[in-house]
């Protein structure tokens, strides 16, 4: 047995590597980016011999009807797939579809054949996302209290300042969108006058679809106000259910620190994970600050669409969530200081 999938990238004719693999995703060689790629893998018997071989494991595991244990692994630059064992891949035809974050993977689904005892290799051709974010206001003409938060003293993003950083082509576009546009949500929310944004102390990540803040004790007394308040600006969540927000925990250096989670009623909701010192809550305050698509407490609709970025292991798409932080009448609309555009 031991049947193997190995999953090799290639962009413009040439080898892609692998550098690094685990459940929290991939990083490709010389990628400079805080937080490995998101990977995606869908598949199942692409015939009714292979789906019937597949049976046949799940029932020597106890797997439920829909499941399919997979171990992938990192060798020598390619995703390696294989059982759970050396008998739990059998051979057979199989489609493959493989997302990986800010990459157009081409081809669509693939079909694979696997021979019984055998190791198969699938190359993926891949490419860069072709959108990329171009200013339409520099810099120092942004509003006043959001440049004093990124140019405040020792802060620099991946080493460089925050002009320098939205004109580098090294850090994916992803990640500047998504740091205007939650900027633009801490800057107006609950309230412009006195927004969120004021107890920001310092950003010390960003991400593709969530930031890392350190702030002031105050954050989390304004969030637990409001969240009290009749028509619940905000809902208090409570400790956070994803294994996400426990990144925040490590890059903050506070493993011992408590989570308490908060999200803005309405579509587009921005979540506010605040940890902070148990006890007598004399320490530091961190927050991880995203923003769903829809809103699971919400409505119905709401609850699909934030389910379905969990279980698809997907990203929100900041790119293309500037559109709707930009209309005339969304309070966000002053501070979208960027436009989209194709590469």
């Amino acid at each position: 047995m031991n049947e193997r999938i190995r999953i090799e990238f290639e962009t413009g004719g040439r080898p892609l590597p692998v550098q690094s693999f685990d459940e929290s995703g991939l990083r490709f060689e010389d990628e400079i980016d805080c937080w490995p790629r998101s990977f995606l893998l869908e598949f199942d018997g692409n015939n009714e011999i292979t789906r019937t071989r597949m049976n046949w494991v799940r029932a020597r595991w106890g797997w439920n009807p829909g499941i399919f244990d997979l171990h992938v692994g990192l060798e020598d630059g390619a995703l390696v797939v294989s059982g759970v064992d050396a008998r739990s891949l059998p051979g057979g035809s199989y489609w493959l579809v493989v997302a990986v974050n800010s990459l157009i993977v081409r081809g669509g689904t693939k079909i694979v054949s696997l021979d019984d005892d055998q190791e198969t290799t699938l190359t993926l051709n891949v490419s860069r996302d072709p959108r990329r974010i171009v200013l339409d206001t520099p810099v120092a003409e942004w509003d006043e209290m959001i440049r004093s938060t990124l140019f405040r003293s020792g802060q620099t993003f991946d080493g460089v300042t925050i002009a320098e950083w939205l004109e580098s082509d090294k850090p994916r576009e992803a990640r500047k969108a998504c740091l205007i546009n939650l900027l633009a949500k801490l800057r107006t929310l609950p309230d412009p006058d006195e927004p969120f944004l004021a107890h920001v102390r310092r950003i010390f990540h960003t991400d593709v679809e969530r930031i890392y803040v350190e702030t002031d004790d105050e954050l989390l007394t304004r969030l637990r106000g409001l969240s009290a308040e009749d028509d619940r600006p905000f809902y208090d969540e409570g400790r956070p259910a994803s294994p996400d927000h426990l990144r925040l925990l490590t890059a903050a250096g506070s493993p011992d620190h408590e989570l308490e989670s908060f999200r803005q009623d309405g579509r587009n909701s921005m979540q506010v994970v605040v940890a902070y010192p148990p006890g007598s809550g004399d320490g530091r305050y961190f927050a991880d600050v995203d923003i769903d698509l829809g809103n699971p407490l919400r409505d119905l609709e709401g609850f699909v669409i934030h389910m379905g970025e969990l279980a698809c292991g997907t990203d929100t798409d900041h790119l293309s969530l500037r559109d709707a932080l930009a209309k005339p009448k969304q309070p966000t609309a002053p501070y979208i200081y960027y436009s989209v555009k194709n590469r």
